[in-house]
């Protein structure tokens, strides 16, 4: 019965169905639970009736139409079964049960065709070879008692001695041996396959390991092996996880560092410009002062000239060396303009000075406002060297981790491939 698949049952005045009754089989297995007395037995008797008649017997007790005639008025007394054979084909049975009428029909490819159309007396002296051929061909069962016996098995289930001689000569196979030389050669197989024969009715087991003993132990091997290999990959996972936390470390503590680096950047720039509006502060003081000297210097000059000019009028016919000492003051006047001139520039150069630092401030304001009014400034860079310090620890961390990881990857690829084991 390789490949048939039973799809519908249908039954009228069978048993106690009067009326037309269809089973309908799922796909795979099928599990049908209802009480006792109420049809489970009738429909496996239906479908075997169906295919291989119901014998016209009056007795209660036989397989017969006597024992499986609806008792009431019913309208038909046959059934119906749909099938797919072994050719991978479907195929309808229908039967009239009291006049043994059998119609067979396909449906193939070009739509359903009756391929058998007769009648069919299962008590009959000559059966109908025609019919029973067809069916043994597409169910792979020549009778009715085959088929209860090995793949429709009913309560009670037959002992030993009770099997039918067609069973038995299935299970002895094709040379028509006894049951017994097909036992003993399945014993035989059994020695060869297990040790532990007691649990299936012989005397004792064997003393040496077969076939199935070396496979469980191998798988015993095999099993110790898979968990020294699990305990590798659980502390791979670990040192995984560890490097993930310790690269979100590391990586928190860059950005960490790389901001305190531009706020250290910027309070350097910033002392640096600070710096140099002091040393120009004082350049700009040194200068005024020495312009004011000469101012004075200036003034007291032309007062004395004119002093000169008002109170000592002959002073016209002055000595030769009048002369040098004019060139003198007029060296004087020089220097003075020119320092006046570099205190002008310095001026300017303060000036721009001053708007430097005045943008380099408001650029500190904005862009690092928590280091403009911080007196602990110095301490935030002591901290932030620590910093610098868990930082190289934490990279030197990360490195032992790799070296971990790349010895464990080595371990896991000297290990047996796993996926290869089935």
């Amino acid at each position: 019965m390789a490949g048939v698949i039973w799809h519908s049952v249908s039954l009228t005045g069978f048993g106690p169905y009067a009326d037309r009754v269809t089973y309908t089989f799922p796909d795979g297995i099928g599990v049908l639970v209802a009480p006792n007395e109420s049809g489970k037995s009738t429909l496996v008797a239906g479908l075997m009736a169906t295919l291989y008649g119901l014998p016209a017997s009056s007795s209660p007790d036989d397989f017969g139409q006597g024992r499986y005639r609806h008792q009431g008025r019913a309208p038909a007394f046959e059934g119906e079964v749909e099938f797919t054979a072994a050719d991978g084909l479907r195929y309808r049975v229908w039967r009239d049960f009291e006049s043994h009428r059998v119609t067979v029909t396909r449906f193939g490819p070009d739509g359903p065709e009756r391929i058998y159309q007769g009648t069919h007396n299962p008590g009959a002296r000559r059966g109908n070879e025609a019919y029973e051929k067809l069916i043994a061909g597409l169910v792979g069962l020549p009778s009715r008692e085959l088929l209860a016996a090995t793949f429709c098995v009913t309560q009670p289930l037959p002992e030993m001695d009770q099997v039918d001689q067609s069973v038995q000569g299935l299970l002895a196979g094709a040379g028509g041996g006894r049951p017994e030389q097909a036992r003993e050669y399945l014993a035989e197989q059994l020695r060869e396959l297990t040790r532990a024969v007691a649990q299936f009715g012989f005397p004792r087991d064997l003393q040496k390991n077969r076939q199935l003993e070396e496979l469980q132990a191998q798988i015993r091997d095999l099993a110790g092996q898979i968990e020294r290999a699990r305990g590798a990959v659980d502390l791979f996972h670990q040192s995984a996880g560890r490097l993930q936390e310790l690269e979100a470390e590391y990586e928190s503590a860059r950005q960490d560092v790389s901001q305190r680096r531009k706020v250290l950047d910027a309070l350097q720039e910033w002392r640096q410009l600070a710096e140099r509006r002091r040393q120009q502060v004082r350049q700009g003081g040194s200068l005024r002062r020495a312009l004011e000297n000469a101012r004075q210097i200036a003034e007291k000059l032309d007062g004395a000239k004119a002093r000169l000019s008002r109170e000592w009028p002959e002073l016209a016919d002055l000595p030769p060396d009048t002369g040098d000492r004019l060139q003198e003051l007029i060296g004087l006047q020089e220097d003075l303009t020119r320092r006046a001139e570099e205190a002008r520039d310095l001026a300017r150069r303060r000036e721009a000075s001053d708007r430097a630092a005045r943008e380099a401030e408001d650029r500190l304001q904005a862009e690092f406002a928590d280091v403009a009014g911080r007196p602990a400034l110095p301490r935030d860079v002591r901290e932030l060297q620590a910093k610098l310090a868990d930082l190289e620890r934490l990279e030197q961390q990360v490195a032992d981790l790799a070296a971990q990881e790349r010895g464990l990857a080595e371990r896991l690829a000297q290990a047996p491939d796993w996926g290869a084991l089935g």
